[in-house]
């Protein structure tokens, strides 16, 4: 086997296995809070449909104190590396500290893909990061 296609061999196996592997851990600027960690009288996470699939419309409602406001957050892939996606948070036109988006994520082998939201929030004491975690399902029927 000549050198060249010996190299493209070597060059496709690590590509698959960089795209298979455990997402790097980023270092955190702000300060963590999990959504457990919260007030749940203050903090409301929600996802619709309860069972989101891959590239399918997934609407989240945040809602938070009045004068707490989401940034411009992430949507990161935890079961295998496939990036992140940006995410926009909108005002509820009707309600304050209510914010809304729809996102849709991209299919992979896994039945079940973990996802994380990371939620930097500006409130009166400063930044504050939140986690959410988001589970998407090849099917959206139990089993």
């Amino acid at each position: 086997m000549n050198s060249w296609l010996r190299g493209m061999i070597t060059v496709l196996i690590l590509a698959h296995l960089w795209g298979c592997s455990e997402p790097t851990t980023e270092h955190q600027q702000a300060r963590q809070m999990q959504a457990a960690d919260m007030d749940t009288a203050a903090v409301k996470f929600s996802i619709t449909p309860a069972r989101p699939q891959p590239e399918h419309p997934i609407f989240i409602q945040l809602t938070l104190p009045t004068e707490w406001q989401p940034q411009p957050s992430q949507l990161v892939a935890i079961t295998m590396y496939m990036g992140s996606l940006p995410v926009i948070w909108q005002a509820d036109d009707d309600t304050a500290g209510v914010w809304h988006t729809t996102l849709q994520v991209g299919a992979c082998a896994e039945s079940e893909m973990e996802w994380q939201l990371r939620v930097p929030l500006q409130t009166p004491q400063g930044q504050e990061l939140l986690f959410f975690p988001l589970v998407t399902y090849l099917s959206d029927v139990t089993e």
